[in-house]
């Protein structure tokens, strides 16, 4: 169970890392999402985030997550827009990634099957 919550809290920490660019032009940046959503059929704005961790042998939930995406839109505020990460200078607008992620409606964000469980992060 250890392993499976240093998993979860690895996952999380890696999606909200993901949303820092290590390298890179904020322009670039928001070309990239765009792409990747673009041509996704929507169902309405997606007001969830989820992370659901399944143990394959029961299909049993060992953790479950949901967070309105407005409350991660309220803490996306508290990342400074001008990061420096390895001296390198980046501006990225978290509050922006989100608004475009969460118009193209409900979508997984990561899948992650291992040989005992599955982790699932999505907008729900």
């Amino acid at each position: 169970m250890r392993k499976h919550l240093i998993l979860v809290i690895f996952i999380i920490v890696t999606f909200m890392a993901a949303t820092l660019p290590a390298v890179g032009d904020s322009a670039e940046d928001y070309k990239v999402i765009k792409k990747a959503v673009k041509g996704k059929k929507t169902k309405g704005e997606a007001t969830w985030f989820r992370i659901e961790v399944t143990e394959k042998k029961t299909k049993k939930s060992k953790v479950r997550i949901k967070i309105p995406v407005s409350l991660v839109e309220l803490l996306s505020d508290c990342v400074p827009k001008d990061l420096d990460i390895n001296g390198n200078k980046c501006n990225i607008d978290v509050k922006k990634i989100m608004k475009e992620l969460k118009k193209h409606g409900p979508m997984t964000l990561i899948e992650v099957d291992e040989d005992d469980v599955l982790v699932k992060i999505w907008l729900e």
